[in-house]
């Protein structure tokens, strides 16, 4: 785990401004690279696209259909995403690397049957009038999408962040070169969703192949990660509750009556919530590169140190130092994201008032950015707050925190549509507070009790 942070410090440590510029390149990297190449990428598209077809309907038909099948490809895959990658760890731990691509392959196996059965379905009755082409093209993407999920954080969790970078910039180099070689198709949507489904195939054998060059085996297949003593549920659940959490206040909005509607049936977009929830979560940037550039390059270094002394029966006063400087480095870590996600705030504030005011944009556009940046930097420090709770093997914690997540965003969120346009963006903004709340209550008791937990742990 701390292969990363080594390199981090090496780059904090020469003292000058190139190297403090690639080390928060790295972290940055590291928490949202695949992201961000993603809205890099369908940005290009998007816009030469906007600009090449006389009418915008296709493109917008095309991006409400990969906004679909990313939200539903991240909620189908995360049942498996964490348990699967701390078995991994614990794989690595014990040293039988031969065991991880077995293992991998069928985990691979069980999410392709788990998507299949979800969406072959569902697009082939909601989809029953569009073409056979299109229903093909729909169920493919969707099961390579929840197979990367997998491949991208399992390589993601063994710090292999690069080989996930090259992977999608030539996914994706190919999906743009595709869109610009044939010109005269981009007003086909069944042609976008092929170039995308193009670089998904890419991708995916990229991340597969990495995975099986970094952990040869002569074993096909395994499914030990299913046994019961491998099998983590609590990381399962809190996983998808963050992932119901994340995605139901924009499904909300979707499908209300009075701020979605309906652009390829059953899919809807909300023209009112969409730009700004877009915008708002670019904002999260800065704070999480921050945050992980501290995590990686002191807390995750300190920590296997205090296991460490506490394995070797180390006295009580080593011990409690080495506790009181994984507090210290935590905490510096959340107080360095805060002030970074406030300045953003603040400037990103200033910013968009002269913007709105030059454009003439309508101020219930303007309210909801405000509302939903302040939102996304809640959203970051939820975020730093369950990576702790995860580092720490408090899983049920995190459920916990995930579960206040969830059932706030939904009830809060439907409260605010029934209130208003005025109170839109609320909703998720008072259930992170809500989470946040929770997740700090409970890491205090945990760091109070970190020397027990660890005694037990060797137990």
């Amino acid at each position: 785990m701390a292969g990363i942070g080594f390199e981090l410090v090496k780059l904090l440590n020469k003292n000058n401004y190139r190297d403090l510029l690639n080390a928060y390149g790295l972290s940055t990297l590291i928490a949202t690279g695949p992201g961000l190449l993603i809205i890099f990428s369908l940005g290009i598209v998007c816009f030469f696209a906007f600009f090449a077809i006389p009418t915008t309907v296709t493109v917008r038909v095309f991006l409400t259909i990969i906004i679909y099948l990313f939200s539903g490809s991240m909620i189908i895959s995360a049942p498996l995403q964490y348990t699967f990658t701390r078995f991994v760890a614990d794989l690595e731990f014990i040293k039988k690397f031969d065991l991880i691509t077995p293992n991998y392959v069928g985990a691979l196996l069980v999410q392709l049957i788990m998507s299949m059965c979800i969406a072959v379905p569902f697009v082939w009755y909601f989809f029953s009038d569009f073409n056979t082409l299109l229903k093909i093209l729909l169920i493919s993407i969707f099961a390579l999408l929840t197979m990367i999920c997998i491949s991208s954080v399992l390589l993601t969790g063994v710090k292999f962040y690069r080989r996930i970078l090259w992977a999608f910039v030539l996914g994706y180099t190919t999906m743009i070169m595709v869109h610009f070689a044939f010109e005269q198709r981009q007003n086909d949507v069944n042609f976008l969703l092929f170039e995308f489904l193009l670089a998904q195939c890419i991708l995916f054998i990229a991340l597969l192949f990495s995975i099986m060059d970094l952990y040869p085996t002569n074993k096909l297949i395994d499914f030990s990660f299913l046994k019961k003593a491998n099998f983590y549920y609590t990381l399962v659940f809190a996983n998808v509750f963050y992932a119901l959490g994340f995605w139901i206040d924009k499904f909300l909005f979707w499908y209300n009556q009075d701020t979605g509607y309906t652009l390829l049936y059953p899919l809807r977009i909300s023209p009112v919530y969409d730009l700004p929830a877009f915008i708002s979560l670019l904002t999260m940037i800065p704070g999480i590169a921050v945050f992980m550039l501290q995590m990686e390059s002191s807390f995750s270094l300190i920590y296997p140190k205090v296991m460490d002394t506490i394995f070797r029966r180390k006295t009580l006063i080593e011990i409690d130092s080495l506790c009181n400087q994984l507090i210290v480095s935590g905490r510096t870590a959340l107080y360095r994201l805060i002030k970074t996600q406030l300045t953003v705030i603040i400037i990103l504030f200033l910013s968009v008032f002269f913007l709105f005011s030059t454009f003439k944009i309508l101020p219930i556009y303007l309210n909801l950015l405000l509302i939903l940046i302040v939102g996304a930097g809640l959203n970051v420090i939820l975020w730093a707050l369950l990576s702790f709770l995860y580092y720490m093997t408090k899983y049920l914690h995190a459920l916990l925190v995930c579960i206040v997540f969830f059932m706030g965003n939904f009830i809060l969120t439907l409260l605010s549509l029934y209130l208003g346009p005025m109170y839109y963006g609320y909703g998720v903004d008072f259930s992170l507070i809500l989470a946040i709340a929770t997740a700090l209550f409970l890491l205090n008791e945990d760091f109070k009790h970190i020397e027990y937990t660890a005694f037990m742990m060797v137990d």
